[in-house]
């Protein structure tokens, strides 16, 4: 075993018939996906290698267990959201870029099929049964500021089937997810008020990356895994700040706030 920032990586022989996703089916409207937060390596599949120049390798740390105790937390409040994440280590396939650059060994195809085909499938069947339109929060890690959720949604465009029902205030007002975020003492990039098409805009790095676009339909319409993808759904991109990951407490600490945070926000917008 290698340590990576207090984790374990589990280094073994890649197995076929083994499930490296773990998926949860819920009971409202609202997505979570970790596509970063895995640790499991292998001893008999290549890395990435491709040059890049937005290749990273280094896993989103804590963004799997942030995950999975922001599920544990609206569950404990009545609220069963789906679930998504992936166990294998970023260095081996990055599930947020399309086919082409999420890996270099084959082996890693079935796993990245399984991860989105699973998304698409939760979308299909929320649309089915909730006759509403998904949210999909994909949450991520970033170093650049520490203790602040940065959001990314292309400045609004991920967002537009819900902007057009509410308005902008579903991502910039006091009852938004950061606003209340915010009310929570959690700091949130642009700040709560922030006008979409103003400048600063939201940082370009950070602004969403293949999941949030191809999700809401602005780019990568034209990958298809299992069947070609035709829904337009609303996605937001939470990059957490590092300090707010730094130790499994403060990780669950945290965990309970945004947890708070989206029960009200999706109590607002009808998405519970």
């Amino acid at each position: 075993m290698v340590t990576v920032n207090n984790h374990h990586v589990e280094h073994v022989m890649y197995d076929k018939d083994r499930k490296y996703v773990e998926s949860s089916k819920g009971m409202v409207p609202i997505i979570l996906t970790a596509p970063h937060g895995g640790y499991l390596g292998f001893h008999d599949v290549p890395c990435r290698q491709r040059e890049l120049p937005s290749t990273c390798v280094l896993p989103d740390t804590m963004t799997a267990e942030l995950l999975d105790d922001i599920v544990m937390f609206l569950k404990a409040n009545n609220v069963s959201v789906y679930m998504v994440k992936g166990l294998i280590h970023r260095k081996y396939c990055d599930l947020n870029r399309p086919p082409d650059e999420a890996y270099e060994g084959p082996e890693m195809e079935a796993y990245y099929r399984d991860y989105h085909t699973t998304i698409e499938g939760y979308i299909d069947e929320i649309a089915a049964v909730h006759g509403r339109v998904p949210l999909l929060l994909d949450v991520h890690g970033q170093g650049y500021m520490l203790l602040c959720v940065i959001r990314g949604t292309l400045d609004g465009a991920t967002c537009a089937r819900h902007l057009d029902i509410h308005g902008d205030d579903f991502l910039t007002g006091k009852q938004s997810l950061f606003g209340c975020l915010d009310a929570r003492e959690i700091d949130v990039d642009p700040p709560v008020g922030h006008p979409l098409t103003a400048y600063p805009l939201e940082l370009t790095v950070f602004n969403g990356g293949y999941t949030t676009q191809r999700y809401s339909g602005v780019g990568y319409t034209d990958v298809v895994l299992s069947k070609p993808y035709t829904h337009q759904i609303s996605c937001i991109q939470l990059e957490t700040g590092a300090f707010q990951r730094k130790d499994r407490a403060v990780t669950t600490a945290f965990a309970s706030k945004v947890a708070d945070a989206i029960k009200e926000f999706g109590t607002t917008y009808d998405l519970l």
